[in-house]
């Protein structure tokens, strides 16, 4: 099997930073295909799953910080 190395463009001296298009083919079976597209959606789901948690988590915090600071507001004398 024959390795390809690639240099990375921003080290590379000669990088200009001009922004350029690539296309790729490559050549599977549709069982490879399928198994890759059903990890990408796997991936996908658990993202949106660890959002929607971060979010949740965030969103509770909030929420016991007002009643905190609420409560602390109420035992001050005026």
């Amino acid at each position: 099997m024959e390795e390809i190395c690639m240099a990375d463009r921003i080290s590379d001296s000669s990088y200009d930073g001009k922004v350029e298009e690539a296309s790729v083919a490559m050549k599977m079976d549709a069982k490879s295909m399928n198994q890759l597209s059903s990890s990408g959606k796997a991936a996908q789901q658990k993202r949106g799953g660890k959002a929607i948690a971060s979010l949740q988590a965030a969103a509770e915090q909030l929420k016991k910080d007002e009643n905190n600071s609420q409560g602390q507001s109420l035992n001050q004398p005026r």
